[in-house]
């Protein structure tokens, strides 16, 4: 699957590794949300959450719509309901790790007929919403503790840019995790 390990990417809520521990109150990572921008596109990250077995990523994505708003209504729309697969008109996201595994959002096609290994890594997406702006949010599991560079890309709106994430920052979050029950 391309370079270092692919991610699959799931909606279903069915796999209980598929969101955080109910158990658990996330803690934030420090740092101000990182965007990337294009006079038509932008897209945010808004936060990340690290759990003791994953990291929550809300992301959020709003077109410029003047001027032909039924169009970029539509382009839109389309970019959501198509973001699980590939292809220079999707929005792509993926955590490079230090050790060369990465973390993407968009599935193989056709996807494996087995379930993947327990600490196989996964990018699932969690949410969504309607209109000229989405959240989303992410499932990244396992927590990625020696951090990695978060990439933001929609490869025919110009888009693509990336941040560290920084293992000091999934470090201190990850140790104000705070367990509710056993």
């Amino acid at each position: 699957m391309g370079e270092g390990l692919g991610a699959l990417i799931a909606g279903s809520g069915d796999d209980p590794d598929s969101e955080p521990p109910v158990a658990e109150i996330g803690a934030p990572l420090a740092g101000p949300p990182f965007t990337a921008a294009t006079g038509q596109v932008a897209v945010t990250v808004s936060g990340l959450l690290a759990y003791n077995t994953g990291l929550e990523i809300a992301l959020e994505v709003r077109f410029n719509a003047t001027g032909t708003p039924p169009t970029a209504r539509s382009e839109l729309e389309n970019l959501m309901r198509e973001a699980r697969h590939g292809g220079a008109d999707r929005l792509h996201l993926a955590l490079d790790l230090p050790d060369g595994r990465v973390f993407r959002n968009n599935r193989p096609h056709p996807e494996p007929a087995e379930r993947p290994a327990e600490s196989a890594p996964m990018l699932l997406l969690r949410a969504g919403s309607h209109g000229p702006s989405w959240r989303l949010g992410y499932w990244l599991r396992p927590l990625p503790v020696d951090g990695g560079r978060l990439r933001l890309c929609r490869p025919v709106r110009g888009v693509d840019a990336s941040f560290e994430v920084p293992a000091g920052a999934v470090a201190e979050a990850r140790a104000a995790v705070r367990r509710l029950w056993p």
